[in-house]
């Protein structure tokens, strides 16, 4: 029997982009969508990660120590699709402010919104180096059960709230194999680990 230590598996990257500018969406519009007149572009980034503890890592418990140090509850953080996956979220706004352009992000674990504080900064130093581990893995070594890709937990737990099955439909065959490719992955990693080191970064500046 062959036993594949993975520290992490079953990684999903997803991402949806509106721009609202080139689509010239009225006010009423972007009312009805939850955005407000200025936004010009909104963009969203999930990566879905099932979480082991074994050879290569104890990533498991790596995060719900993340989490306790932050002062976080894993239950209500507790990912509603499957115990052991981390569902993290990046909501990008980027709207005109009086004539600049600026970008606003949120982050969200387990559908759950997180606020960058003095207090979470260990769960979001935990995910930038989860995410960058990710966006440096070697395309060999992830790994994807074959019975998880038509499982629920695939088709549900990439963006939580949604049945992604559903959505694509005819396509989704394909689609779920696109959203679970290393190469696709690897670099969906790469960009949310920006994000969070430009808001860690802009966070110290600003509280200096």
């Amino acid at each position: 029997m062959q036993i594949n230590f993975t520290g992490i598996k079953n990684i999903g990257y997803e991402n949806s982009s509106i721009n609202y500018v080139d689509k010239k969406f009225s006010p009423d519009a972007k009312a009805i969508l939850g955005v407000g007149d200025s936004t010009i572009k909104t963009e969203c980034h999930w990566l879905n990660i099932q979480l082991t503890d074994d050879y290569n890592g104890k990533h498991l418990s790596g995060y719900k120590k993340a989490m306790q140090d932050s002062g976080l509850s894993t239950k209500d953080y507790r990912n509603p699709i499957n115990g052991n996956f981390l569902n993290f979220l990046v909501s990008e706004e980027v709207y005109d402010d009086l004539g600049v352009v600026v970008a606003e992000d949120e982050f969200y674990i387990n559908d759950q919104k997180v606020y960058l504080t003095d207090e979470t900064l260990p769960i979001f130093s935990y995910i930038s180096k989860l995410v960058r581990e990710i966006s440096k893995k070697p395309e060999k070594d992830f790994i994807v059960n074959r019975d998880y890709l038509t499982s629920e937990d695939a088709s549900k737990g990439i963006v939580i709230g949604n049945d992604l099955q559903k959505h694509y439909a005819g396509d989704y065959d394909n689609e779920i194999k696109r959203i679970h490719n290393p190469r696709k992955i690897k670099v969906g990693a790469e960009i949310m680990d920006k994000i969070v080191m430009n808001e860690v970064g802009s966070y110290f500046n600003v509280n200096i």
